[in-house]
C-alpha cells in the first residue's frame, strides 16, 4: 500500500467526473476503488479503535500482508451546483483546517500504539479555494492553515481574533504534531476540486 495507490484511486474517480453528495459518499466510493485495486486486502469503514483512552472510528481501515493502514477523510464543499447536484456550503474553513490536521495527529497517536501500523494518511477533497490558497491575511487560525506549501509541525495553537480577543474554538484545543508535513495540493480532474494527501 503506497501513496501512489491513493492518488490513482482519486484520479480514477476524477476521470469519471465523480462528485460526491457527502463525506460518506466520498468515503464509500474511495474505499470501493481501493478494494478494486487491492482485492486481497481487507477494507473496513468506520473501524473502531481506542486512541488516548478514547473510543474513536477510523474512516477507512486497511489490513494487507499483516500491516495496518488507517485513512482519515475530509470532504469540504463550497456551495455550488455541480453535475446537477447541489453541494452544501460547509464554510468554517478555520475548523475544517483544524480537523484535517487533527486527523494527522490522531493517526500519529495510533502509530505509536499499534504494533503492526505501517503507514497512514489524511486526505482532503474540496472545491473551497480558502483551503489551498494563501490569503496572506493574519487570523486566529494561522497555525492551522493548510494552503499550498505550508509546513505543519510542532505545537499548533489558536491565536487572537482581529479584535485582540481570545478565539472561541469550542472543544478544538491545540495539539502537537510529532512529524513535519508539507501541504501539497493536486487537481481533481478538470473540476474545481483539489485534493491533499498527507502521509504519516
Amino acid at each position: 500500500m503506497t501513496i501512489r495507490a491513493l492518488q490513482l484511486a482519486l484520479r480514477t474517480l476524477a476521470q469519471t467526473s465523480r462528485i460526491f453528495c457527502s463525506e460518506a459518499d466520498f468515503q464509500f466510493a474511495f474505499a470501493w476503488e481501493l478494494q478494486k485495486q487491492m482485492p486481497q486486502a481487507k477494507i473496513f469503514l468506520e473501524h473502531p479503535v481506542r486512541i488516548n483512552s478514547k473510543d474513536c472510528h477510523i474512516d477507512i481501515w486497511i489490513e494487507e500482508d499483516g500491516h495496518i493502514y488507517p485513512i482519515e477523510l475530509k470532504y469540504k464543499t463550497k456551495g455550488a451546483i455541480v453535475a446537477g447536484m447541489t453541494l452544501k456550503n460547509h464554510s468554517a474553513v478555520d475548523f475544517g483546517c483544524y480537523d484535517y490536521l487533527y486527523d494527522i495527529y490522531r493517526i500519529e497517536q495510533l502509530k505509536s500504539s499499534v504494533s503492526n501500523f505501517h503507514k497512514g494518511w489524511a486526505i482532503m477533497l474540496t472545491n473551497e479555494p480558502a483551503y489551498y490558497k494563501n490569503t496572506m491575511r493574519t487570523s486566529a487560525y494561522d497555525d492551522f492553515k493548510i494552503f499550498q506549501n505550508a509546513v505543519k509541525c510542532g505545537q499548533l495553537t489558536w491565536g487572537l481574533t482581529s479584535k485582540g480577543t481570545i478565539f472561541n474554538c469550542g472543544n478544538r484545543n491545540g495539539f502537537s504534531l510529532a512529524g513535519s508535513y508539507t501541504m501539497n495540493w493536486a487537481h481533481y480532474g478538470n473540476s474545481d476540486f483539489q485534493f491533499l494527501i498527507s502521509e504519516i
